[in-house]
């Protein structure tokens, strides 16, 4: 996903930060040489990982935040640039898999919150940065996408419909922000396999 020649110095939001793929590029990005903002809804969590974070020898500020929430999402971002400058990669990590059961068994507060997280929040932390990043004149957003969006897993349908949809906002976004030097990539989480790859 990313070269450690081209990390040093550079400024990291990591949505989903302290558990499987997240923490994982928490601490590689730290070896790398990049200042890390971590956020999750579980402070435990945030605490561990930024502990590693800081073992890795990076720099890291930490936040409870739910990205559903524009809020929270406007306060990392404040600080963010408030604490470190700048804002150069926004990674879209943060999801959920539930509720696991056929569409038609699915609540509707069900279907609100599996999609405030895997879709909404990725659109609202992406349009909190970009004005940022228009003004340093470039930047990059990566948006963890499942295989899942392109296959028929009927128990799975509102986690696969919110992942499909994130990838058509990854498609969007990287037209009409390529004018600005931003780059918008998606990259493929199989939620069974668990491996990344970029697409």
């Amino acid at each position: 996903m990313f070269h450690r020649d081209g990390l040093k110095g550079k400024v990291v939001i990591l949505t989903g930060a302290c558990r499987g793929i997240g923490r994982t590029l928490a601490i590689e990005l730290a070896r790398g040489g990049a200042s890390l903002v971590i956020l999750s809804r579980i402070p435990s969590e945030l605490s561990d990982t930024a502990r590693a974070v800081k073992f890795a020898g990076g720099k890291v500020l930490s936040f409870k935040a739910d990205i559903s929430k524009v809020g929270h999402i406007k306060e990392v971002v404040d600080r963010t640039v408030s604490g470190f400058g700048r804002i150069d990669v926004l990674v879209n990590n943060a999801a959920v898999i539930g509720p696991v059961k056929p569409l038609s068994r699915i609540e509707e507060n069900e279907w609100d919150s599996i999609f405030s997280i895997n879709l909404k929040g990725v659109f609202l932390f992406s349009k909190a940065v970009i004005p940022h990043m228009i003004k340093q004149g470039d930047g990059r957003i990566i948006n963890v996408i499942s295989g899942l969006g392109d296959v028929l897993i009927p128990v799975l349908g509102a986690y696969s419909i919110a992942k499909a949809g994130v990838a058509h906002l990854t498609r969007v976004l990287a037209e009409e922000l390529k004018a600005y030097n931003i780059r918008v990539n998606g990259y493929y989480h199989n939620v069974l396999t668990r491996r990344v790859s970029p697409c």
